[in-house]
């Protein structure tokens, strides 16, 4: 979740919002997906559905409002919502991949090689048409390792290994 402040955010009108939600004994939610999700929230004890244009301190929103929204909507600082600016850079593999990389390299520049082996924990990956001859090369050091490729994005509907001939 991502706790979202406002730097002009005034103490006493703060304080004021503070003292209502202490009132309530229920977590008032807005969910963008009709879905599972939707059904779990409305099932959970002490939270209550708001409709459209509803205080709400919990939003399960999808990722359209998120880039439409975001900069645009003031929210308090107890208000949660289920995605944030970026998410993708943590979701898809090839952008959390990208990410550990650009760790692991700063890593070793700050603390030394050895505080960068602690990065050795994800497979060897490779970006297609971009990172081929690099893919090429690391298939013909390790003969018989079997491969998988994903399609760029919804990676969820095809998963395949590769064979061990290259075409």
């Amino acid at each position: 979740m991502f706790s979202l402040q406002n730097v002009n955010y005034k103490a006493s009108f703060g304080s004021q919002k503070l003292k209502e939600r202490e009132g309530r004994s229920c977590i008032r939610f807005k969910c963008a997906l009709p879905n599972t999700i939707l059904d779990v929230l409305r099932q959970r004890p002490g939270w209550v559905e708001v409709k459209e244009e509803g205080d709400w301190d919990f939003y399960w929103c999808d990722i359209r409002w998120l880039q439409e929204n975001f900069d645009h909507t003031y929210m308090d600082e107890h208000v949660r919502i289920s995605h944030f600016r970026n998410h993708y850079e943590l979701t898809r593999k090839n952008y959390i991949v990208k990410n550990l990389k650009r760790f692991r390299k700063q890593l070793e520049r700050d603390s030394g090689k050895l505080e960068a082996m602690k990065c050795d924990f994800f497979p060897k990956t490779f970006e297609m048409p971009s990172e081929y001859h690099l893919f090429v090369e690391e298939f013909r050091k390790n003969p018989g390792i079997t491969w998988i490729m994903k399609p760029e994005d919804n990676s969820q509907r095809l998963s395949k290994p590769t064979s061990d001939n290259l075409r």
